[in-house]
């Protein structure tokens, strides 16, 4: 795809206008591929479509840029190429209406489900292990008693959500000072044999 230096919203300069010359216009496709992508750059400069041009020439590398892809032009968002282990999340905050929870990357992007996208929530594919405070923090109303990890993050649900905390279920030992700090009228609760 050749671009143009006239039509360029923001003047280039030092190795990429070397690039422009002699004649003002750059094979972008060909640059990017020798010099590193700058999706960023070009799309916040001009009004050129390279992701676009890319997807139709079979040239876009869809393991290393799906989330420039999801974020400048999500029309060719494709989810049986989508690199959804490395941009799941660009989903979520680019095109949401691509989200497919079957693909999505649950064991290092859950939080971001939690704290800004719950309507996309499913407890059986959450990661509870690593990500249970999110929930107690940003959703409590969709806190599962029986898969938050309690044993690591009873805390945050004395601090952000004490109506939940189940007294058969809490991690008295380790975070009775939370109760204490944070839900005092709820200490009666505590087993008398801890």
């Amino acid at each position: 795809m050749i671009i143009e230096l006239k039509y360029l919203r923001k003047k280039v300069c030092g190795e990429w206008l070397k690039l422009f010359e002699p004649f003002a216009k750059l094979d972008v496709d060909k640059a990017f591929k020798n010099r590193g992508e700058e999706y960023e750059w070009l799309y916040e400069n001009s009004d050129y479509d390279l992701i676009a041009w890319q997807v139709e020439n079979d040239s876009f590398d869809w393991k290393e840029n799906s989330q420039y892809l999801a974020k400048y032009c999500p029309r060719c968002f494709n989810k049986e190429k989508f690199n959804w282990t490395k941009s799941s999340v660009y989903v979520l905050f680019y095109c949401p209406e691509n989200f497919d929870a079957s693909k999505y990357n649950w064991k290092e992007d859950s939080s971001y489900i939690a704290k800004d996208f719950s309507e996309f929530f499913v407890p059986e594919l959450f990661n509870w292990e690593e990500e249970s405070w999110t929930v107690a923090k940003y959703c409590s109303h969709l806190l599962d008693p029986e898969l938050f990890n309690w044993e690591e993050y009873s805390w945050a649900v004395a601090k952000y959500c004490s109506e939940r905390l189940n007294p058969d279920l809490y991690n008295w030992e380790d975070y009775t000072e939370c109760v204490i700090a944070y839900c005092s009228q709820l200490l009666h609760l505590k087993p008398e044999t801890l």
